[in-house]
């Protein structure tokens, strides 16, 4: 019953199926100093989308690592060396490039779609929502030691 008034209520915030994100790939592996990069799919609404980037190494809390939108994007401190970022508002796609990976790397990448609630809805909508909604997606980057002789890439369902 709590569902089913939650459902409504998000949907009365125009909150659902109009925004939403996905990435094709759960799971990435590849050797250590070589250029990875991460998909992120979403459907929005929004003529302007802004796409935000988080990232959650295996033991700690998710930082910012980036925002873009289709003319710029902006790194959050300590990831402007080695990150770079694209979003394509015809193909909606965005493109979250890390060159020279490296062990440190490691780590659970999030996307987030701009929600186009307001922002006092946003606030009750918070409340009511768990840690990841349908506006996050998650991918867990394992990087290998240099040493391995091929190269990995595999998705994991």
């Amino acid at each position: 019953m709590l569902q089913r008034i939650i459902l409504i209520f998000l949907a009365s915030l125009g909150y659902g199926s109009s925004d939403r994100v996905w990435q094709p790939e759960s799971s990435v592996q590849v050797l250590q100093k070589q250029q990875t990069e991460i998909i992120c799919t979403f459907e929005t609404t929004d003529t302007d989308p802004y796409l935000f980037w988080y990232i959650q190494p295996l033991s700690g809390s998710p930082r910012h690592l980036m925002t873009i939108t289709s003319t710029y994007s902006t790194n959050a401190e300590g990831f402007k060396e080695r990150f770079d970022a694209t979003l394509n508002r015809i193909n909606k796609t965005a493109h979250l490039t890390i060159s020279s990976s490296k062990l440190s790397d490691s780590a659970i990448y999030f996307c987030a779609l701009r929600p186009t609630v307001r922002k006092i809805k946003l606030r009750a909508l918070q409340k009511l929502l768990s840690k990841k909604t349908a506006l996050e997606i998650s991918l867990n980057v394992h990087i290998l030691p240099y040493n391995e002789k091929f190269r990995t890439f595999y998705v994991q369902n």
